[in-house]
């Protein structure tokens, strides 16, 4: 039998391909194999036969080591889970808003140039450094062109600063409703007239920090188990990579390196979420889909850390910053021991490297706010977030803001990784030396998402390397194999 399986084997090498021991077995029961096997890559494409090595054969399997017994821990910077203390009252909303501006003023009050006037203190001429939140955006219509006016305010009081024509149109049109910039104004004719204005931004970064040896993180979301859209098979392919259970050599060593699964928020369909929805659920109770969620994690293997945080499809509450999703929901995924629960968003340190977490509820919001923005380019939008150093900068649109007495969407630390999803659609790019990532989706095109022309990009998932910071995308759909 060892004779007639070689004999499957080199037939099956020669035509260019290997074979998993599943398939081998099958073939060498048939009555006969090499026949069997011709018939098979007759009328079978390279994406239906897994490369994978042969148990008969380790040579290549002995050059990969043995992966670690327990997953690395990761640092928690930033979580509202457990921190959470309002309780909805006026005091609490104000206390938000006062800590918005505080965190954002530090941002913008070292900026070269005179220091920062105080709105109450502004002088009847010559320039000032104004940092304030914006409160109210109108354009009227000008003898050329249209004239924008906003409204700052800061803890003394406000005022209405003309934006002339000779501000950058792209840095007009980016301000929003409840966002803290900084302007430097002049007066004309008793008018304050901006000269320039500041976003609080990210310093200017050329280099990142970066691990000594390969380490891989696996960054997904919106997986949406129990949804009868939810892509099982192709996720079951990842897991069976993820564990070295198929791919090539390379494709192996490349499964090895990874230490991290990050999953940033949607991890299960949820239950009412939207009108309707039971329709399109497979399993139309929460605490299964936790379980479901619960059963294909546990699969990966033991030394990968597995992060998880929840999105608006979560057991949570709506409003954001959201903690961590509960034990009384989702036990069987605390009883699994190589995976920890955040908040969103969240600031955690993965071997050092700053990862910054938010599923990105207020993506949509941006877009519809901001022109030039797509929901199809969510990185871009990504980036104007950055820019801001605020997640969900306006207040009263569909991203729901609890009043926690710190505004925890305020990008205080810069990351080196910001990782979201909420989209369902694959994007990346860089800003400043921060690697944005947007990771797609596991779940086909919705009814929702047909509506509305929207195309999303399942099964895609981003490996980054951490020495590198390079990302690599795996493609897992029948067609990318």
């Amino acid at each position: 039998e060892t004779e007639l399986a070689k004999r499957v084997v080199h037939h099956i090498l020669g035509k260019g391909y290997q074979v998993t021991p599943q398939l081998l077995d099958k073939l060498l029961k048939t009555k006969n194999p090499v026949e069997t096997c011709s018939q098979l890559l007759e009328n079978t494409g390279p994406e239906d036969i897994l490369l994978v090595e042969l148990p008969t054969e380790k040579k290549e399997k002995k050059s990969i080591e043995t992966p670690e017994e327990e997953a690395p821990p990761i640092h928690i910077i930033q979580d509202v889970t457990t921190n959470s203390t309002c309780t909805g009252c006026y005091e609490d909303f104000l206390h938000l808003f006062q800590d918005r501006y505080k965190q954002l003023a530090d941002i913008l009050s070292v900026r070269p140039g005179n220091p920062p006037t105080q709105i109450s203190r502004l002088p009847s001429q010559g320039e000032a450094y104004l940092i304030g939140m914006v409160t109210d955006k109108r354009v009227s219509k000008g003898r050329d062109e249209p004239i924008t006016f906003l409204t700052l305010e800061d803890p003394t009081g406000q005022v209405d600063v003309l934006l002339p024509p000779t501000i950058p149109e792209n840095h007009v049109a980016q301000i929003v409703l409840d966002e803290v910039i900084g302007v430097r104004v002049e007066h004309r004719n008793n008018i304050p007239i901006a000269r320039e204005v500041f976003f609080p931004d990210l310093p200017a970064r050329n280099r990142h920090p970066r691990t000594e040896k390969d380490v891989g993180v696996l960054m997904l979301s919106d997986l949406h188990v129990g949804s009868i859209k939810f892509l099982e098979e192709e996720f079951n392919r990842m897991l069976d990579w993820l564990n070295m259970e198929n791919g090539d050599k390379k494709q192996r060593e490349q499964a090895m390196t990874v230490k991290y699964v990050v999953i940033c928020g949607d991890l299960v369909d949820g239950v009412g979420v939207y009108p309707e929805q039971e329709e399109e659920l497979k399993i139309d109770d929460i605490y299964q889909q936790y379980e479901k969620a619960a059963s294909l994690l546990s699969k990966i293997r033991r030394d990968i850390r597995i992060v998880v945080a929840p999105g608006n499809h979560d057991a949570v509450r709506g409003a954001e910053p959201q903690p961590a999703i509960p034990p009384e929901v989702a036990q069987p995924l605390y009883d699994l021991p190589n995976l920890t629960m955040v908040g969103n968003p969240a600031t955690l340190e993965l071997h050092g490297i700053r990862f910054l977490l938010y599923h990105g509820q207020s993506l949509g919001d941006l877009v519809e706010t901001i022109p030039g923005q797509s929901l199809d380019k969510p990185s871009e939008t990504m980036k104007i977030q950055l820019r801001k150093r605020h997640l969900a900068p306006t207040y009263g649109r569909h991203t729901v803001l609890a009043p926690e007495r710190k505004d925890y969407h305020v990008i205080h630390q810069v990351p080196d990784v910001f990782h979201s999803g909420h989209l369902h659609i694959n994007s990346y790019s860089t800003y400043r030396g921060v690697v944005i990532v947007n990771s797609g989706t596991w779940q086909s095109q919705t009814s929702y998402q047909k509506k509305r022309n929207i195309t999303p990009t399942p099964c895609r998932a981003p490996l980054l390397n951490l020495k590198t910071m390079k990302i690599t995308e795996l493609n897992f759909s029948s067609q990318g194999s």
